[in-house]
Formats: structure tokens, C-alpha cells, sequence
């Protein structure tokens, strides 16, 4: 399939989306290397080439599908809409690319800063930290303000031994369970002493 002038648009979408997720998805600072892909490297200079095709190309390649679906004639509004992602959907891509390059360069002109790990600008904790109060709220979806504060106390107490919820959209990559104390080893038993014993070491 690939090269037939059939499916070039759709594959155009899909090497795009790709690298907009690789670019988006630096999680360490080897795994370019290992998997030979350029676009996973950390970034670390203000002037990496990533950060004008996220503005340029990608937020272009957005505006280009946007203009020629609305430019096309014959279709109603509705389809008009169904060939497009939603306008809320775009929103958020173009907020998440602006803000993300914008951060990243103000933080690489800091001399502390040796490199930025895009995989880090989440809101996966935050998301994985409702979803663990909803949990704890059971079927109650309208928690009262004293009801969420005993909750953050239970899941503060408990930390890292409480999950999310399995079916969310959170990775799991960030979630340390280095701290879980959870065993299932039985405690150790104290040796017993016999009654003699005990009246000598009195």
C-alpha cells in the first residue's frame, strides 16, 4: 500500500502523528539510541528543529486538513465536521504545542538544566490521583468538602499502596512501587520461655 497515490494523505496523517507523539514522548535519555529514532533524543538546545516543526509543520498540517475540509463543496456541515477532528480537540493540540515549546525553551536557557524530557509535561499524576478518590468515594460521585479532605488523609496514609484505577488513560512508566510495604511474610515470632526461665532473668 505504501507509495500508491491512494493512500498518500493517509500516510502523510500517519507518519505526522507519529513524530508529533515521539516528539511529545521523551521518557530517558537513551532509548533514541536503542530504537534509532531521532525524534525520542532529550531535548537540550533552544534551537532543535523539533520545536519549529511542532509550530510550523504539525500546527500547519492541522490548519491545512481544517481549510480544505470547509473549503470543499457539496458537503453539509455535519460532514463537514465528521471529516475533521472536533474544533475542542485541535484547541488542546495547539494549546499543548505552544505551551510545551515555549516552557521547554525558557527552561533550557537556565545553565542548570542540561536537558528537558518532554514525557515529563503530564497531568497523568493529577489524573491518577482523582481517580484514586473516586475509588475511595465508592458510589458517592458528589463528595462533600469534609468527605474529600478525609479521603486525601486515608490516601496520604496509605501512599503508593493505593492504585488507580486499572481500566484509566494514565501510564503506569512514572509509577514508583519501590516504596510498597506490603507483604504477605508472617511476622517474626518471639521465642517462648519457660517459667523458670523467666523468674531467673528477674
Amino acid at each position: 500500500m505504501q507509495g500508491k497515490p491512494e493512500t498518500k494523505s493517509t500516510e502523510y496523517f500517519i507518519r505526522t502523528i507519529n513524530k508529533f507523539f515521539d516528539c511529545l514522548n521523551v521518557s530517558n535519555a537513551v532509548t533514541w539510541k536503542l530504537k534509532n529514532k531521532p525524534n525520542l533524543k532529550p531535548y537540550s538546545s533552544v534551537t532543535d528543529p523539533r520545536f519549529e516543526w511542532l509550530m510550523e509543520s504539525f500546527l500547519g498540517f492541522l490548519k491545512e486538513w481544517e481549510d480544505d475540509v470547509n473549503t470543499t463543496e457539496g458537503l453539509t456541515k455535519d460532514e463537514k465536521k465528521r471529516m475533521c477532528l472536533s474544533s475542542q480537540t485541535v484547541d488542546g493540540l495547539r494549546l499543548t504545542v505552544k505551551s510545551f515549546v515555549e516552557l521547554t525553551k525558557e527552561l533550557l536557557e537556565h545553565d542548570k538544566v542540561e536537558y528537558i524530557l518532554s514525557e515529563k509535561f503530564t497531568q497523568d499524576p493529577l489524573e491518577e490521583y482523582f481517580s484514586k478518590q473516586r475509588s475511595a468515594g465508592g458510589t458517592n460521585d458528589n463528595p462533600t468538602v469534609e468527605e474529600f479532605k478525609n479521603n486525601f488523609l486515608s490516601l496520604h496514609v496509605a501512599g503508593d499502596c493505593v492504585s488507580a484505577a486499572r481500566r484509566g488513560n494514565c501510564s503506569n512508566v512514572l509509577r514508583d512501587k519501590s516504596n510498597n510495604i506490603l507483604s504477605a511474610e508472617p511476622l517474626p515470632k518471639r521465642p517462648r520461655t519457660s517459667q523458670a526461665e523467666q523468674r531467673c532473668a528477674l
